[in-house]
């Protein structure tokens, strides 16, 4: 039996989109304060560990946004950071997979950052 939805009861395109704007103006907010945290963690860290003060983790951050903004720009982006973060530097992380295009796919979330396998 399948569930019939009267025509006085579905959504106009107007609220359509109105809804598919407020879904994405909150994920936008949480991706910003997840953002936020991370940089935060970043800065902790590097003070903790390397010593690095106000001026260097300003510098840190603001080269991060600088970078981060290329991303948008560049499709190639993601396959050249792997280059060299993975290749040249020789760190563990997993390599970004990309569509039939060429572009970036992002995982779901079920995997671990560094090593690519699926969490518990």
């Amino acid at each position: 039996m399948k569930a019939r939805i009267s025509p006085r009861n579905k959504l106009t395109k107007k609220e359509q989109d109105m809804m598919i704007e407020l879904a994405e103006e909150a994920l936008s907010k949480k991706q910003y304060s997840f953002m936020r945290r991370i940089f935060k963690a970043f800065c902790y860290v590097m003070n903790r560990t390397y010593g690095f003060g106000k001026q260097r983790l300003n510098i840190a951050i603001s080269e991060i946004e600088k970078t981060m903004n290329e991303c948008i720009t560049n499709e190639m982006f993601w396959e050249q950071l792997d280059r060299v973060v993975i290749d040249e530097i020789g760190l563990d992380f997993v390599r970004e997979t990309t569509d039939k295009n060429g572009k970036a796919v992002f995982t779901d979330g079920d995997t671990e950052i560094f090593t690519g396998k699926k969490k518990a």
